[in-house]
């Protein structure tokens, strides 16, 4: 039995009283009962419903590009996907797989909605990173085991790719940034509650409240807070209260000061399990099987508690010219009673592993950073330099040692749970590792003419990674090294609105922690280098968009040798091709797709065997259409629906029995409705989404793991402005 090479494995805490969370949500009710009654009281309409449109313009926000500074997503020279807070609504979106739903690029390493590994995405074929690739409000976070409220968020923005220049240490499938919901930016009020019910009997509610305060209104606040109970489609139950809470201050006309509070508290009991090929014996996996079936142990369950407290001021020197330093602390503690299913046979027989373990993370970080304009003759520059400083710690539960263990075997065909009494004693944490990074970074963009316009950026960064004994947290060593990130890009502009780029990026990204059932494991390796070579075009066009991006990526190779020693050695390749393109084919009817074509493989190792083999959990094509219809006759009344194809996925490639075991290749269909009407003056919002509308039977393939995949579930939510 191997263990996933990810970080550590860990994690789930015993029921808790949400009282905190009672009290948010109390307080939450209660601004939105006063914002109610002021509504009522002026005669003014908080809300303007406006008839549904469909429409396949895109807006053009800004994206936070880290060490890039502020830039539109059409002038990023890098393939950029944004998804807002009203499309995260239409679609009453889970996780990050509901969220990119509609991109080929992503796809999901064994996780569901209801474990915790449900935003453990993998973009390009690049698994990311829980620590390094997530980001919040642009600030670097660690995120191992949990999924974030989206209830909370204003968009959620995918940077593909590597990004070792604009955020540093990074794994270089890319990074997820998720934008949380500020003070209404019309300087206005905003209020709503909305009820949901998911499959089979999970119910939300959630308030979110916001407006501006003082005479002038230079106070602005923006809080949500959540409630989710109910027992999910594979018979598991979820417990989860979440709160975020936004303040901005106006402390003069060019200071601006922002803090954002960010806190959930989530347990799932029997949360759906992992499977993991390391016996099985061939080139497929066995038919899928109904996501409905429950094999978890009663005493499974996942339990985080997730806090982040950030500040920041920003000036605004000048029009050209901006300062802003931002603070944050985090806390991530996540306990796991988790199991760990290895196939063994094409007959379903499986060995059931189990699981006991904590870890617990802390992040500090600062970060100052100068961007502006101005010009030397006929040339531009866009300027951005800034320092940033961060230091995260890890520790991990007495269990983490020595918890693996087998509590039965069986039958796919025959579903049973098997008893299971984990220790308690688990709970004395040791440190296992501490990370320092401390940064500079500059970039510059030089404009030509109109047309023509040259990126030039570098971060330097001083990088200490203190490793510590395994199980008596004692330091075993030290590794310090100071790296250059650089990236390059050339940018041509035939029209205002589009743009022809060619970029390089080079990116680190930490080494594994060694899984427990690994030769060595325990084992904290050296971080991994990675370059990125991309040619891109967008194209933005009043009722259609589209965009194409042809990359390489270069990645230094991590996998267990014949000996099971999980080591550093080679390199392996992606080259791939991305196409998107949006249309609104008529006044009602927008349409979309995506398209990825990979060929990801073992360029080079020390194991023969394993060169030209194609990577885990990659798929060479995949593909993504969708549909958004306005119904006539019917105002308000809006239909839409997505498909995703997931061509054959390699899950793991066996050196010791030299064969490559393979996911084989399904498609998905989600569909859903939502109607805007008014009921007692109010704006109401009816929803109704159906995912895996045909119910298909299948296995979700990832990065040297599998999952069952989720069945046909329902979801519907009521949503009421005031």
């Amino acid at each position: 039995m191997i263990a996933i090479p990810v970080r550590a494995v860990s994690h789930a805490l015993p029921r808790r009283a949400a009282v905190s969370s009672r009290i948010s949500v109390a307080l939450a009710l209660a601004l939105l009962t006063q914002h109610a009654f002021a509504a009522e009281d002026d005669g003014t309409q908080v809300t303007d419903l406006n008839s549904v449109e469909v429409t396949a313009k895109k807006q053009k926000q800004q994206v936070q590009n880290g060490a890039l500074g502020d830039t539109s997503d059409l002038d990023t020279p890098f393939s950029v996907s944004t998804v807002d807070a009203e499309q995260l609504e239409t679609r009453q979106a889970k996780s990050l797989m509901d969220v990119f739903s509609r991109d080929a690029s992503v796809s999901r390493s064994a996780g569901s909605d209801y474990n915790g590994w449900a935003s453990r995405l993998i973009v390009r074929g690049l698994p990311l990173s829980f620590e390094d690739s997530m980001k919040v409000n642009g600030q670097p976070t660690a995120l191992f085991g949990v999924n974030l409220p989206l209830e909370a968020m204003e968009q959620v923005q995918l940077l593909k790719g590597a990004s070792g220049f604009m955020y540093g240490f990074g794994q270089p499938g890319g990074i997820v940034n998720y934008i949380t919901k500020k003070p209404p930016a019309d300087g206005g009020d905003i209020a709503s509650l909305d009820v949901g019910y998911r499959s089979d009997s999970v119910v939300s509610e959630h308030v979110d409240v916001g407006g501006w305060l003082g005479q002038d209104k230079d106070f602005g606040y923006r809080m949500n807070a959540v409630h989710e109970a109910g027992n999910f489609y594979s018979g598991g139950h979820v417990d989860r209260n979440a709160f975020a809470l936004s303040l901005v201050g106006k402390l003069t006309p060019a200071v601006t000061w922002t803090a954002d509070l960010l806190y959930q508290d989530k347990q799932i009991d029997a949360p759906t399990p992992y499977f993991y090929p390391w016996s099985y014996p061939l080139k497929y996996l066995p038919d899928g099987i109904s996501g409905n079936t429950n094999y978890s142990s009663p005493a499974t369950l996942n339990h985080d508690k997730f806090s982040m407290l950030s500040t920041g001021l920003a000036w605004e020197i000048s029009p050209d010219w901006k300062a802003t330093l931002s603070l944050g602390y985090l806390k991530n503690d996540y306990r796991l009673r988790q199991e760990y299913f290895e196939l063994d046979g094409a007959d379903g027989y499986y060995d059931d592993w189990v699981f006991n373990g904590l870890d617990l993370w802390t992040f500090k970080y600062a970060q100052a950073m100068l961007q502006g304009g101005f010009a030397t003759g006929a040339i531009g520059h866009k300027v951005v330099v800034g320092a940033s400083w961060q230091e995260m710690a890890q520790d991990l539960g007495n269990g983490n040692l020595s918890s693996w263990d087998v509590i039965g075997s069986g039958y796919l065909s025959v579903p049973v749970r098997f008893a299971w009494n984990p220790s308690s004693d688990n709970l004395a944490l040791f440190r296992y590792s501490d990370v320092k990074q401390l940064a500079g970074f500059a970039s510059d963009t030089l404009t030509f003419s109109p047309h023509w316009s040259l990126l030039l950026g570098a971060r330097f960064t001083d990088y200490t990674q203190t490793n510590h004994a395994w199980g008596t947290g004692e330091v075993t060593d030290i590794y310090k090294k100071p790296v250059w990130t650089p990236t390059v890009a050339l940018l041509f502009k035939p029209a205002a609105d589009s743009t022809i780029y060619a970029s390089y990026v080079k990116s680190l990204e930490q080494g594994s922690s060694v899984g427990n059932s690994f030769a060595n494991a325990g084992a904290q390796l050296d971080p991994l280098q990675s370059k990125q070579y991309e040619l891109g075009y967008k194209i933005e066009k009043p009722g259609w968009q589209a965009a194409a991006a042809l990359f390489r990526i270069d990645r230094g190779a991590e996998y267990a040798n014949a000996a099971n020693v999980y080591v550093q050695n080679g390199n392996l390749r992606y080259d791939g091709l991305e196409l998107e393109g949006r249309v609104q084919a008529t006044a009602r009817l927008g349409l979309g797709a995506s398209l990825l074509l990979l060929d990801a493989y073992y360029q080079q190792t020390s194991t023969a065997w394993l060169v030209d083999k194609q990577l885990e959990g990659t798929a060479k094509l995949t593909a993504t259409l969708d549909a958004d219809y306005q119904v006539p006759g019917i105002d308000g009344l809006a239909l839409h629906s997505d498909l995703k194809w997931y061509g054959r996925t390699a899950i793991y490639n066996n050196t010791a029995q030299q064969t490559t075991v393979y996911a084989k290749g399904y498609a998905v269909v989600n569909a859903g409705a939502g109607y805007q009407t008014r009921i007692g003056g109010r704006p109401v919002t009816l929803r109704a989404e159906v995912q895996n509308l045909f119910d298909r039977d299948y296995w979700q393939g990832g990065y040297y793991e599998f999952a069952i995949g989720a069945p046909r579930t329902y979801a519907a939510n009521v949503k009421i402005d005031f």
